[in-house]
């Protein structure tokens, strides 16, 4: 069994620890209201956590806490806690919007945070052990980033339609701004693999998966596509996985491509309709996710490299958060992983099955085998979300 821990979002909207197969819970934030210390699986704290992401040497959890002040409003923080518990950190209040995702520095030392704002998102970087110290580093709509492996800059895809631009920016210091010189082409999320920047460049009739340094410089384009591009990153810089949406709102990615970083050979792996994917952690295949039977189900399967016919696991119907985490799946592989990092389990958020006639609508946290020869999900606690630690 794997040594690994998930962090999750109880049924008190408090962030708890636990084995990967579900044992020995422990709480790791507490709320200030009423109830913050009945069981987790008890909501009577208005106070509240979310979005728990790890550190990547696995010593610190940062979250976004809120404490309700009346009836409709709240004070939000960005905070980091020990996960052995013995030290917490309010990093910064989020003055202005409310706060959708944080990313970690690959050295553990600094937060990236991405807030909502009424006409904009802002990238702000926040530092451990240096409370109340917020750098703003960039806004836009949208606004999508990747560290750099240095852990000194933001590798940054900001703006829309003919206003985009791609830079690398330097946080630490005063470095002054790279600026890509071929204009980004329509995608989300660029990557940093390897020492190399990943991105979509544009030509004039159609999108190019481009690589270059991180100067934006010797380009290399790997593969022509249209569409809406996504792009992830296999966990050993080896393989790079993506595919394209055709224009209009919520169309499914068609089909999955797999470039060889080291070949440059690209092969469709999955020709059909996909929601989102992830990189299992020996980079040996993928996760996917698909439409179920229904308007509401989605659908986890497996698709290995070495096998030509993917594996369904289980239908789902996702939490709030997971939901959020579907849409924006690119963003969050980078600093989100829903797949233990022995690769055998699966953890994700669901609500029940609605054609099971139960009264508890409430989501509930699940774990899928994959090492199983017939997998099936399996429930733990009540939650909104989960994180594997790295």
């Amino acid at each position: 069994m794997t040594d690994a821990q998930l962090a999750f979002v109880g049924g008190d909207r408090q962030i708890w620890l636990m084995d990967a197969d579900g044992r020995s819970p422990r709480q790791l934030t507490f709320g200030e209201g009423p109830g913050a210390k009945n069981p987790w699986g008890v909501l009577q704290s208005r106070d509240h956590s979310s979005l728990p992401c790890w550190s990547p040497d696995g010593q610190w959890m940062s979250c976004f806490q809120t404490r309700m002040t009346g009836a409709e409003s709240g004070q939000t923080w960005l905070a980091v806690v020990q996960v052995d518990g013995v030290e917490e950190q309010r990093l910064t209040m989020v003055e202005e919007g409310y706060p959708i995702y944080a990313q970690w520095s690959p050295d553990s030392r600094r937060v990236a945070m991405l807030t909502q704002e009424e006409t904009h998102l802002s990238l702000g970087v926040c530092s451990i052990g240096d409370v109340g110290n917020y750098r703003l580093i960039e806004e836009g709509v949208p606004l999508f980033f990747s560290w750099t492996d240095d852990a000194a800059r933001l590798l940054i895809h900001s703006g829309s339609g003919g206003d985009t631009r791609l830079v690398v920016r330097d946080v630490v210091g005063d470095e002054p701004d790279d600026f890509f010189s071929k204009q980004p082409g329509n995608f989300c999320t660029p990557l940093s693999m390897s020492g190399h920047a990943i991105f979509v460049g544009r030509e004039e009739t159609h999108g190019v998966v481009c690589v270059s340094d991180f100067s934006g410089a010797d380009v290399q384009g790997i593969a022509a596509i249209e569409g809406l591009v996504a792009l992830v990153g296999s966990p050993d810089g080896n393989f790079l996985a993506f595919t394209s949406a055709p224009p209009g709102e919520r169309q499914l990615y068609q089909g999955v491509w797999v470039a060889d970083m080291q070949t440059g050979q690209v092969r469709r792996v999955y020709s059909e309709g996909v929601v989102a994917y992830l990189w299992k952690p020996d980079s040996s295949g993928l996760i996917f996710v698909t439409r179920g039977r229904g308007p509401a189900e989605f659908q986890w399967n497996e698709l290995l490299l070495s096998c030509e016919e993917a594996r369904p696991l289980a239908g789902f119907f996702p939490s709030l958060d997971q939901k959020f985490f579907l849409h924006f799946f690119e963003q969050f592989a980078v600093s989100h992983s829903l797949i233990s990092p022995d690769g055998e389990r699966l953890v994700y958020a669901s609500h029940p099955d609605p054609r099971g006639g139960g009264s508890d609508t409430s989501p509930h946290i699940y774990t899928i085998d994959l090492t199983a020869d017939q997998p099936k999900a399996e429930i733990l606690v009540p939650g909104e979300f989960a994180v594997f630690s790295p």
